[in-house]
């Protein structure tokens, strides 16, 4: 009688550095060099002819079905993200070699970030056979060249537990708030209008977003409104502009969101209760709620809220994708 063995290794991960994490030069540093890793310009304007917005959204969708799928790292799938879009900021692409730079930029970050990388094998699976091992190995010496080698970019992951670390957070509430946080940033990852923002405030954003959210279920920040926006963009030297609500509007919880408590909580689906917050901020960039007078609303908040909105709006169709980060590992 033949016997199986489904026992699985457990992931090891390193321990938290203490010396890097309560060290503001790191920090600093972080804060120096993010914008390197920036594409320099919208290349579907001035590089790419053939490939168009919704191309990228269909490619970065199935990356990141990969990357859950697999059980990859939260840094994984916006750092292949970056590669991709430093890459085409810089090479013109044809539209049928752009799965084929997708499992490419996989195949590097996976190597960066993951203890058992993704094999060149199991991609090509993924891509239904359309491309086959040796062609994904000669592209990587191309995307190697043209990033000259430079992969250790920096992401928005990579200023999360800074964050965290100075916010006055219940240390059992914050695996919960680092989970919505990564929602977040993936989804962000996603869209290419927050491609050209800095990591920081990706980073800020998502971090303000999920501790906002959360406290209209549960206490789990000792800051609210105005003091939490404040100490956020102090942490990461972001414009509070990009950050501060009209005051009072977070007060009132808008129908979406009352209607989205219905259906599922901050615990079973994040990116469902995020869709509540994402109305909520488009609803006061267009002058507060309902029964308020107007509200003068800066540009930065209504755009980036606008863009927010979007990018959500584009993903409906794979909830069930989103919804599944990292909730296994709850």
């Amino acid at each position: 009688m033949e016997l199986l063995c489904c026992e699985v290794d457990p992931v090891r991960r390193a321990v938290p550095d203490a010396n890097l994490l309560y060290d503001d030069r790191v920090l600093q540093n972080l804060l120096t060099i993010e914008e390197r890793y920036l594409p320099q310009c919208s290349y579907f304007k001035c590089v790419q002819k053939d490939i168009q917005p919704y191309m990228r959204r269909m490619v970065a969708t199935w990356m990141l079905e990969v990357c859950e799928e697999q059980k990859c790292e939260e840094e994984v799938f916006p750092l292949a993200m970056n590669y991709l879009d430093r890459f085409l900021a810089g090479v013109p692409t044809p539209k049928t070699h752009l799965q084929l730079l997708g499992a490419v930029c996989m195949f590097l970050a996976s190597k960066l970030k993951e203890t058992i990388p993704l094999t060149a094998e199991k991609l090509c699976i993924y891509t239904d056979n359309s491309i086959k091992p040796q062609e994904l190995l000669e592209w990587e010496l191309v995307v190697l060249g043209k990033l000259k080698w430079n992969l250790a970019a920096v992401t928005p992951h990579d200023f999360i537990e800074h964050i965290l670390r100075k916010l006055p957070q219940p240390n059992d509430k914050l695996p919960l708030i680092r989970k919505h946080a990564q929602t977040f940033i993936a989804l962000c990852a996603t869209d290419f209008k927050f491609a050209m923002y800095p990591p920081s405030m990706i980073a800020t954003g998502s971090v303000g977003a999920a501790i906002c959210g959360l406290q209209q279920d549960e206490d789990v920040s000792s800051l609210t409104g105005d003091a939490l926006v404040d100490l956020l963009a102090k942490i990461t030297n972001t414009d509070v502009a990009w950050l501060m609500p009209p005051p009072g509007t977070l007060s009132r919880r808008s129908n979406v969101e009352s209607l989205r408590l219905q259906f599922a909580g901050f615990l079973i689906h994040p990116p469902l209760s995020c869709l509540g917050i994402y109305y909520h901020l488009r609803e006061m960039a267009q002058g507060g709620v309902e029964g308020r007078e107007e509200t003068n609303v800066g540009p930065p908040l209504k755009q980036f809220s606008d863009m927010l909105l979007k990018c959500w709006l584009q993903h409906i169709g794979f909830l069930n994708v989103v919804s599944k980060i990292r909730i296994e590992k709850t």
